[in-house]
């Protein structure tokens, strides 16, 4: 309610109305996709009795959000710091922290839409990033298949050992991707 106690516009006021995107869904959020004990696993600020950083809390994110769009708002949400999509990038940032887990943060960069797409994870938009956990293919050129680096890639699963993941280039040709 407001000062004057009122609940609700009045017919006029809501004859007034002017919908920029009158019943238009909003975007998913990965956060509420996300089972809850992942979600509180996640933005939980400590771990072990220490403060946990933004960069911590995002390569958890990644970690546990695989094969969701993650929006640039859920990053920001996540790392709360400046600049939260630093905190994504290679040289220091989640993309080289998990590497050595297997996993390769897929962005808007057209070798990576194809990546994603050879593995059959959804493509992201500009400003997403999709977490997979890959590992080396047995055979090339199937379906769910990627080939990054002369090297056949499919989606890790369990029981799969721990490889490191591929460097994968961020051009906006597809030079080094071949996919099934």
């Amino acid at each position: 309610t407001n000062r004057d106690s009122k609940a609700t516009l009045n017919a006029l006021g809501r004859a007034d109305i002017r919908w920029l995107f009158k019943d238009e869904s909003l975007p998913r959020n990965a956060l509420l996709r996300m089972p809850t004990a992942d979600t509180v696993a996640v933005m939980s600020s400590h771990r072990s009795g220490y403060a946990r950083s933004g960069q911590e809390r995002l390569d958890e994110l990644f970690r546990r959000a695989q094969g969701m769009r993650i929006s640039r708002t859920v990053i920001a949400t996540v790392a709360q710091q400046d600049d939260p999509m630093k905190r994504v990038r290679s040289n220091g940032g989640s993309r080289s922290r998990l590497a050595a887990e297997g996993y390769l943060l897929l962005g808007h960069y057209r070798t990576h839409r194809d990546v994603a797409r050879a593995l059959g994870v959804p493509v992201p938009n500009s400003g997403e990033i999709v977490s997979v956990r890959v590992h080396p293919a047995r055979h090339a050129n199937r379906p769910g298949t990627a080939t990054i680096g002369g090297t056949s890639w499919r989606l890790w699963r369990a029981g799969d050992d721990l490889v490191s993941a591929p460097a994968l280039t961020h051009t906006a040709r597809s030079a080094n991707i071949a996919n099934a």
